[in-house]
């Protein structure tokens, strides 16, 4: 059996390599983002990063179109700090929606926003959320998960020490639940 030259060897182990490193990020799917919603009256289409933009920043829109999906009837382009992270559509009345968009800031933080648009069946509308009392945020450092349920927003963060870095948070947890009235955030109740 005749050697091998070196060059090929390198060449060979070099595939190899790449072939297991591509195994391994393939092997775990990531869940997939919704975007398009449909209801008895409208369609609903997210498109979470504009042309030529870059996931880290830039914008994204949302689209009502009519039932068929055929015919435009509001939309909007909204900036964003980071990426578009999951989106709920609910309906509130007959042919009006809520919609919900979690968008998550690219810095090591992760820190999360939320944001309301109202479809009042002809127009898109942001809905000014409050604010959470500071008190509701002491050891607050991002990564920031969004949940909506019949229109109650619940928001989850680990809670840091003031030593804590950022991978490690060591406080436990906290839940913050904005009611269906959006008055105000309160610390949600265990159960």
């Amino acid at each position: 059996m005749k050697p091998v030259p070196r060059g090929r060897v390198w060449l060979l182990g070099g595939l190899l390599f790449l072939g297991l490193a591509e195994g391994a990020i393939t092997a775990q799917p990531a869940e997939a983002l919704r975007l398009e919603f449909k209801s008895q009256h409208h369609v609903v289409r997210v498109v979470p990063t504009g042309p030529g933009e870059m996931a880290s920043i830039g914008s994204y829109s949302v689209i009502v179109y009519s039932a068929d999906g055929m015919e435009f009837v509001a939309g909007t382009v909204r900036e964003r700090d980071g990426e578009v992270s999951k989106v709920w559509v609910e309906p509130a009345g007959e042919k009006d929606l809520r919609v919900w968009i979690w968008t998550t800031s690219a810095g090591s933080g992760a820190h999360g926003r939320i944001e309301l648009l109202a479809f009042t069946g002809r127009a898109l509308q942001e809905i000014k959320l409050p604010e959470a009392d500071p008190k509701l945020l002491d050891g607050h450092m991002g990564h920031d998960r969004f949940e909506v349920v019949d229109g109650t927003v619940y928001w989850e963060f680990p809670l840091y020490a003031p030593d804590d870095t950022n991978a490690h948070p060591t406080r436990g947890t906290r839940r913050l639940v904005l009611g269906p009235d959006r008055k105000r955030w309160a610390a949600a109740i265990r159960q």
